[in-house]
């Protein structure tokens, strides 16, 4: 009973749902620290990414018996979709206003994101990424991003009548990059760029923070179920066995053991087999770097953050880092805040580099306090620059 009863502090239950499952976690925000109330995961089969009618009832009933029986507080939440549901593309045009630019991006979204007429209604939404100078003239970079209403519609609807209150829903490289945002918020960190990869089962997204502001992000079709498949073919054995050795392998890594679990010529032959595709991501994330600095012409990015459940792929660390020429890390989405309550939760793994959007998600209003924090600033700056000014002499009469 207790539960539905929103304590201060406390923040809304971050839910990914991404194509190995989903993962939830709430914090409490108090005196500008984070501390963790609670968390769980629920393995899915990613296969199907569609959000049919009996995958949203499946999805909503998993998720209202784990908030009811995980500790968590409240029901208010905010919700991520798997990323094969978004359609994201970059797009330049004239400066305008926010309005106008939405009213654009209304007019021919369709087109511009590749759905049919037959694909229904859409939820589109835009993101501003930066400006472009093209010789004299200077454009404006935006990011939309669209995915379909109907299965949007109906998830949220199935989550409300379990008794949850979804407040919003935002693509999952914007709750990564604002996980990792936090404490780049001044105005003196406008000019500090990072690379955020987030590589997932079926997927990899590349953003460029610039700041604590998404001002690049590209979707790739590399992911962890591409080296699964590989390495299984390479050793002739089911997927399904490769992917608990590849698990095995992940986790010793992350934990810092430098002796893998698996016997030395199946852990060489599992990396032969994914190093090809490790090629293949350090090109791909060597172009994006070049496209953002031939566009936004900014600095170069200062470190590399690794993130997403692949993220523990032992060596691929070190082939990032020697390939991009940048400080390359695992990306911890926990490391500053309290886990003290962690040992009352089921899930032992919640500081993994696959936490990253759930706790991102979670921290969404952080966002509208900054944001309101820094215009009451600005206008107390704005005020204080108008006191100073001297007052006008009248004019003596003549």
């Amino acid at each position: 009973m207790f539960g539905f009863i929103r304590q201060p502090g406390c923040l809304p239950i971050g839910i990914d749902i991404g194509s190995s499952g989903v993962r939830m976690v709430q914090f409490r925000h108090r005196r500008g620290r984070l501390s963790l109330i609670a968390s769980t995961k629920i393995e899915r089969d990613g296969s199907d990414p569609q959000l049919s009618d009996a995958n949203c009832v499946s999805i909503a009933n998993e998720i209202q018996q784990r908030v009811g029986a995980t500790g968590f507080i409240g029901r208010d939440c905010v919700l991520s979709l798997d990323d094969r549901l978004l359609r994201i593309r970059a797009i330049r045009q004239v400066a305008m206003n926010d309005d106008e630019v939405t009213r654009a991006i209304s007019h021919d979204a369709r087109q511009r994101l590749g759905f049919k007429d037959d694909d229904g209604d859409l939820e589109v939404d835009w993101i501003r990424a930066g400006e472009v100078r093209q010789g004299d003239q200077s454009n404006d970079e935006i990011i939309i991003v669209g995915t379909r209403l109907e299965p949007l519609e109906q998830l949220i609807l199935e989550l409300a009548g379990q008794g949850l209150r979804p407040q919003a829903v935002e693509p999952g490289f914007l709750a990564a990059g604002r996980c990792f945002s936090r404490r780049y918020r001044r105005t003196s960190d406008m000019d500090v760029v990072r690379l955020l990869v987030d590589i997932g089962r079926t997927s990899t997204g590349v953003s460029l923070l610039r700041g604590s502001h998404v001002v690049f992000h590209k979707p790739l079709a590399i992911g962890g179920d591409r080296m699964t498949r590989a390495a299984a073919e390479r050793l002739g054995i089911e997927p399904s066995t490769v992917h608990d050795l590849r698990r095995q392998r992940k986790v010793a890594s992350l934990s810092g053991r430098e002796e893998s679990p698996l016997e030395y010529r199946v852990d060489r032959a599992i990396f032969e087999a994914v190093r090809p595709i490790m090629d293949e991501l350090a090109h791909e994330l060597s172009l994006c770097l070049r496209y953002y600095g031939v566009t936004f012409r900014g600095a170069r990015p200062e470190r590399c953050v690794v993130i997403g459940g692949e993220a523990g792929e032992p060596r691929l660390i070190e082939f990032l880092k020697d390939t991009l020429h940048l400080t390359t890390e695992v990306g911890q989405p926990l490391e500053h805040v309290d886990r003290a309550g962690l040992a009352g939760c089921p899930d032992r793994e919640i500081a993994g580099p696959e936490w990253s959007v759930a706790a991102g998600l979670c921290m969404s209003p952080l966002d509208q306090a900054a944001s309101r924090s820094a215009d009451r600033r600005r206008r107390r700056r704005l005020a204080g620059d108008a006191s100073a000014k001297p007052a006008q002499k009248p004019r003596r009469a003549a």
